[in-house]
């Protein structure tokens, strides 16, 4: 997805408690961040403007939460419906945090010790493929959120498929948008 260059963005994000800057650092040492550092790990790979990931956050207090992309101005966005969602719900936002990074490069920042629980993703195929891979190499719980076109919208059309590995074709319109990335063959 494209998007403007904000100008506030960076300054916003360097003055937010819950953005890591540099997380090459918290390799191993993720939890430790996190008022909660007993609760589970959870990332989402490619977060974009935080819709998704401030709504599951904020709805589960017994998780902690990693959002990561690559764009200061997602970023900003994301911080922005993070407060939001937030401030909405009469909550700190204690239980999330967002930084930037390369996903390709994601276990540079990851470690054993981070224990990650499940990888959410939602984007361009060849990114989920990268994400998937990384996941089921790892032995992570991985959701990915196909985005494909539809015709109809109610599975009569079929133009929605996606393939997955068994060779089976499932709509993603009905029988999606999530599917667990094990699952999903992203050459097919």
């Amino acid at each position: 997805m494209r998007i403007r260059y904000k100008k506030w963005a960076r300054p916003e994000l360097e003055a937010s408690k819950f953005y890591i800057d540099e997380p090459e650092k918290m390799k191993g040492k993720w939890k430790t961040f996190f008022k909660n550092p007993n609760n589970p790990l959870h990332l989402e790979l490619g977060c974009g403007k935080g819709q998704f990931i401030s709504n599951l956050a904020s709805e589960n207090l017994d998780k902690n939460y990693i959002a990561i992309d690559l764009v200061d101005a997602m970023l900003g966005l994301a911080k922005r419906n993070v407060e939001q969602v937030y401030t909405e719900k009469n909550m700190e936002p204690e239980n999330i945090v967002l930084t930037r990074y390369d996903i390709e490069r994601i276990l540079q920042i990851l470690d054993k010790e981070d224990k990650i629980e499940r990888i959410y993703t939602c984007g361009p195929k060849p990114m989920m493929k990268i994400v998937a891979e990384t996941a089921v190499s790892n032995g992570i719980d991985c959701q990915v959120s196909m985005e494909e076109r539809m015709g109809c919208g109610v599975g009569a059309c079929v133009t929605c498929t996606c393939t997955l590995k068994d060779g089976s074709r499932k709509r993603v319109c009905k029988d999606g948008p999530i599917f667990n990335a094990s699952e999903v063959d992203f050459d097919g």
